[in-house]
């Protein structure tokens, strides 16, 4: 049990390092190499305002940074982010565990109230 827990948490950490730390950054280079190359290198007048790569990431970066805060801000505040937590919670074994307790216990105060005015 203990090496499998093990095997599962370097799995975890792996996929999570993967994904913040790894292929978020790669993707971000991605995205701004490809639009630079697809939009600039081919649009004339774009090729004026950024002749290089490095004034189009000193432009674009910014924007794209307040864009992406804005609509994470409004995914989480407007958006799906608390049908998305619900569905995660609700998907977790010790979630499922936890609620299974408290159903029971809720049973048990409803019958401990009858048996109270009953006597009563």
């Amino acid at each position: 049990m203990l090496r499998k827990n093990l095997l599962y948490r370097i799995y975890f950490y792996f996929r999570e390092g993967y994904r913040v730390f790894i292929s978020f950054p790669v993707a971000v280079f991605n995205f701004i190499v490809i639009q630079y190359t697809l939009l600039i290198e081919r649009i004339s007048f774009l090729k004026i305002l950024f002749p290089r790569l490095l004034y189009f990431i000193l432009i674009v970066v910014p924007i794209l940074f307040v864009v992406a805060v804005l609509l994470g801000r409004y995914r989480y505040k407007k958006g799906m982010f608390s049908e998305e937590a619900y569905v995660q919670a609700m998907r977790n074994p010790i979630t499922q565990k936890i609620l299974k307790r408290l159903d029971k216990i809720e049973k048990e105060l409803r019958e401990l109230k009858e048996l109270i005015k009953e006597r009563h």
